[in-house]
Formats: C-alpha cells, sequence, structure tokens
C-alpha cells in the first residue's frame, strides 16, 4: 500500500453517522496513525463549509474539503481553492417558478443557505434534526433582486408534485432527492471526483494514489475512480455494487477496521 498518498471520507454516513455530530474515538485514532505516515485526508461532503460538524474540524483536521458535492473545495484554513457556481441565469428563473409556484426553496453558498421563498416552512423542516443549522439561514423571502454569482446549490422542500413538476424545465441542472420531501439541484458535470481532482494535482498524484470511502449515491463516482474504492456496511445497494469492497458500518467503526486490515494504520 505504499502508493497509497490520500484518502477521501464522505462525512454523513462515512466519518460520522447519520444525525450525530461527533466522530467515534477509533476513527479519531486511525486519522492521526494516518497522518503520522503522512497520507493526506480529503473530506468530500454535500454540505456547505459552514455546516460540517465541529468535530471534522477540530478532532480530524482534514487537508482540503470538497463540499457541495465538488462545486467548492477549500483547503485546512477554508481558503477556496477551486469554485464551480451555478448558472446565475437558471438559478434566478427558478426563483421565479418557486415563488410563482410556492415552492419552498434556498440558495446555497459558502456560508449557509439564503431562503428565496416561505422562510418559516423551509426553516422548520431543514432544521428539524439538527436546531444549529437556523443560524446558517437567511430570510430572502421579500427581497426582489439577488446576488447570484456565488450560487452553489438549491434546495427545495414540500410538495412533491411541484417539485417534481420543475423537472422539465431545467436546463443544465438535475434533480436529486434529499430526504423526506425535500430535494436538490445539481451541476451534473460537478461531482465529488472532480474536486478531489482538483487536489491531486495540487499533490501530483493521480487516482492511483486514492482510497475513497462513502455510503450514498453522490459517491459512487469517487468510489468508480480510486485506486480502492470502500463501501460502508450502511450503504445503499448501489454504492455497493460499485465498490471493490464492502466494510463494516459506521457504527461498527468500519473506517477503522479497514484501514487496519489494510496496513495503513
Amino acid at each position: 500500500m505504499k502508493e497509497i498518498k490520500l484518502i477521501a471520507f464522505d462525512i454523513d454516513g462515512t466519518l460520522v453517522a447519520r444525525g450525530q455530530q461527533t466522530v467515534s474515538e477509533k476513527t479519531k485514532i486511525a486519522i492521526e496513525k494516518l497522518k503520522a505516515k503522512n497520507i493526506k485526508v480529503l473530506v468530500a461532503t454535500g454540505r456547505i463549509p459552514t455546516l460540517i460538524q465541529d468535530s471534522i474540524h477540530t478532532v480530524l483536521a482534514p487537508d482540503f474539503y470538497v463540499t457541495i458535492n465538488g462545486q467548492l473545495v477549500v483547503d485546512q484554513h477554508f481558503n477556496v481553492v477551486t469554485h464551480r457556481p451555478l448558472d446565475s441565469n437558471e438559478v434566478q428563473y427558478l426563483i421565479n417558478y418557486s415563488r410563482e409556484h410556492q415552492i419552498n426553496m434556498g440558495l446555497k453558498w459558502e456560508k449557509g443557505m439564503r431562503v428565496v421563498t416561505n422562510f418559516d416552512e423551509f426553516a422548520k423542516v431543514y432544521v428539524e434534526h439538527d436546531l444549529d443549522k437556523l443560524k446558517y439561514l437567511s430570510d430572502h423571502s421579500q427581497d426582489s433582486e439577488f446576488d447570484l454569482r456565488h450560487i452553489y446549490g438549491v434546495f427545495f422542500i414540500g410538495s412533491v408534485e411541484k417539485v417534481l413538476a420543475l423537472e422539465s424545465h431545467l436546463k443544465t441542472l438535475v434533480l436529486s432527492h434529499a430526504f423526506d420531501d425535500s430535494y436538490e439541484l445539481f451541476d451534473p458535470s460537478v461531482s465529488k471526483s472532480k474536486g478531489i481532482e482538483d487536489t491531486l494535482s495540487h499533490y501530483n498524484l493521480t487516482w492511483d494514489n486514492v482510497i475513497s470511502f462513502g455510503d450514498a449515491h453522490n459517491d459512487i463516482d469517487m468510489l468508480k475512480k480510486s485506486k480502492i474504492g470502500i463501501a460502508m456496511g450502511n450503504a445503499t445497494e448501489d454504492v455497493k455494487s460499485v465498490a471493490d469492497y464492502t466494510t463494516l458500518s459506521v457504527e461498527e467503526d468500519g473506517v477503522y477496521t479497514t484501514l487496519k486490515q489494510l496496513n495503513l494504520i
């Protein structure tokens, strides 16, 4: 395993159990041992930087963060490495559409979520399992003009029928189910693997130097491209089907177990 120089981890369902805020003691030990061997640690997540759990920053201290599924890459000091904002014209069209059809809508930017329709309804669902998220929401439901230069994602909450009806009006973006009655729009040309490639070029590495861990659909691309792609035991079946190996679940410390089996820690 001498050729492995970087390990990419999804966060929710991989490093941290879904709905939780902290990493396990064994995961902490595993990351410390990787760093002692000068193996770079990267996290790849759908979250915006400010919504990444504090324990990821303080306990694991990754070398790079691939956030918003590759739309925004930042270093350990949160300096922007690369960013891929959404097309502002399409975002403006979606704002107009959501207001006309009363769809609860939020815009992801680097430091939070700008809610552009029905703030109270949006916030009630969005922060249901994590009240700390509320401080990152800002109410723009009465605004008539927006700065759309640095929007990296679109989030819808509410009527499934209304949201799905939106699909036929999309130009470059793709609709993806997030949770319950919530959906995200993303640019299909951007992915976690695209963001990881930004960091590989920084270190003059290739995918042959990478192991990745993940559990959800947005992890598939990076698992397939890595030298070794590892699915968590709690991963969805489509993720397991493309992985080279399936480890134990996040609750069973699958990350620690597999890194030890590979003699990386």
